[in-house]
């Protein structure tokens, strides 16, 4: 290892040895125990009909109304990456999302799979309506060397034709074969924090893994893939931690609340947080 490599080398474990003396899995929180064993195993679990469907494109009505007549909201702030539009604190502009956002079963589930500490980013809408959109994230790849429980609530039906997401079961425990790339999130998130969002055009491309790549990998250590399609009203969980990728929109529009757990100043204020996690799925 070249000399002026090594001090960051050291920095990167000993921030993620602090972290995972952090993490703390507690059964007793999920109010699911079945759906917490999915997230242990897998890494990703679904719920069919969290709310009942015409209840789902109700909200994703009220959703797309709020983004049409965002002008008359001068307080509003909103988010454009990756071929997604956000809207960041949804529940200021409306209340009914506290079906998603202030569910016992949601936050119970993300609290026992990461720690009773963790705390939940923005809570936004993510609207996926731009066809074919080419992105660095329709690549595999993991969010960060953090694990950064993620929850999707569908509000349009979701099928392989409307962006969903793809996730390799499995792929959400520690491996030899991803400590380099947690080392390049490091260096490029942690040392140059305050800069710009993305450093170099190489950073784009952080904890991404190239078609052979991830194939290799899914051969090798028994990966699977799971498609996250459902209808309106379908709750996805995941672990950012494992290798997922969004998938080009080739039809229709996909419109969905989410929200993302982490520990509290671990690595960098929960606010300059926002940021990185729009860049990715």
């Amino acid at each position: 290892m070249r000399r002026f490599e090594l001090f960051p080398f050291l920095q990167y474990y000993q921030k993620r040895h602090q972290y995972h003396r952090r993490r703390k899995v507690t059964p007793s929180l999920a109010p699911r125990q079945d759906l917490l064993q999915c997230l242990l195993q897998d890494g990703i679990a679904i719920m069919e009909n969290f709310i009942d469907r015409a209840e789902a494109l109700r909200l994703g009505r009220e959703v797309q109304h709020l983004w049409q007549n965002r002008a008359n909201h001068p307080g509003m702030e909103t988010l454009r990456k990756n071929g997604r539009d956000l809207i960041l604190d949804i529940d200021r502009w409306l209340p009914e999302t506290k079906v998603f956002f202030e569910s016992d079963l949601v936050n119970g589930l993300a609290l026992a799979y990461l720690s009773p500490e963790a705390v939940p980013l923005r809570k936004s809408s993510v609207l996926t309506d731009h066809a074919n959109e080419d992105a660095n994230i329709n690549f595999y790849h993991f969010d960060h060397w953090e694990r950064w429980p993620r929850a999707f609530l569908y509000l349009t039906d979701v099928t392989e034709l409307n962006a969903p997401m793809y996730y390799l079961k499995g792929s959400h425990h520690w491996g030899l074969w991803r400590q380099s790339k947690e080392q390049d999130f490091f260096r490029y998130y942690e040392i140059r924090l305050g800069k710009e969002t993305h450093p170099s055009l190489e950073s784009r491309y952080t904890g991404c893994f190239l078609p052979p790549e991830s194939s290799t990998l899914s051969r090798q250590l028994g990966f699977s893939e799971v498609v996250c399609t459902g209808q309106a009203g379908t709750l996805v969980v995941f672990d950012t931690y494992g290798l997922h990728r969004a998938s080009p929109l080739q039809q229709g529009y996909r419109l969905a609340f989410s929200t993302t757990w982490r520990l509290p100043e671990v690595s960098f204020p929960l606010e300059q947080t926002t940021e990185q996690e729009a860049t990715r799925c």
